[in-house]
């Protein structure tokens, strides 16, 4: 599959992670009314791994066609009228891709060409396990949006997780980690996991701090105290 504009155009690696295609996808439509795109693949994608909720062969996919969710066009020309792209856009992009793809290597951005794009790909499929030539009819298409999944701007904290005020003092007894705290990834996202990891970590040291606390206070008051916490 490739993703595209209303102009038929590829704009990134559609292999790198939805965070940082995101802002490929942000950047590249700066100018346009609306930010969306579209996913196009042909029946080898179809039959094999699907589009999202539109699942392999042979799952039906006649919800996905009422619901306006799947798009689907006999020729590039039929599909590119339905979506309402530029066809020669779309037909020029889809050659130099099929050239792309069966030499294993894109030209234009790169995809399959690190460690973390193949992780995502078909390890199977040679020479590229993130390229495969889009050119059996019939052709299909889904559209997708910008959407929100989590926020780094989290609760200012410390080292240790503790939850610090303006002056850069602890707040006793309150600590913050997950997608609850500031993100230790700067506003970064690496992949999968990047809040659950350190939510296990530092909830882990942050347990830690409060059984270290109780047992320095000799009090079971102070732990009931130290268990405001905000996950």
């Amino acid at each position: 599959m490739i993703t595209v504009d209303q102009h038929g155009k590829r704009f990134g690696n559609e292999a790198l992670s939805y965070h940082d295609f995101g802002r490929q996808m942000l950047d590249h439509m700066s100018g346009e009314r609306e930010v969306f795109a579209w996913i196009v693949g042909d029946e080898k994608l179809m039959r094999k791994y699907g589009i999202g909720f539109a699942k392999p062969t042979p799952i039906p996919r006649q919800l996905f066609y009422a619901a306006d969710y799947l798009v689907k066009g006999e020729t590039v020309e039929e599909l590119a009228g339905k979506i309402g792209v530029d066809a020669d856009g779309l037909k020029a992009t889809l050659a130099t891709f099929n050239r792309d793809a069966e030499a294993g290597e894109d030209t234009e951005f790169g995809r399959g060409s690190t460690a973390y794009n193949h992780f995502r790909g078909d390890m199977d499929h040679k020479p590229n396990p993130n390229l495969a030539t889009i050119d059996n009819a019939p052709f299909y298409a889904a559209k997708v949006r910008m959407g929100d999944l989590g926020s780094f701007a989290g609760i200012d904290v410390d080292s240790r997780h503790a939850v610090i005020r303006e002056d850069g003092k602890r707040i006793p007894g309150l600590y913050s980690v997950g997608a609850a705290a500031v993100s230790v990834f700067g506003g970064g996202y690496p992949g999968y996991g990047s809040h659950i990891g350190p939510a296990l970590v530092f909830g882990y040291r942050m347990g830690r701090d409060i059984s270290e606390l109780a047992a320095e206070s000799g009090s079971a008051d102070a732990l009931e105290r130290a268990m405001e916490v905000q996950v």
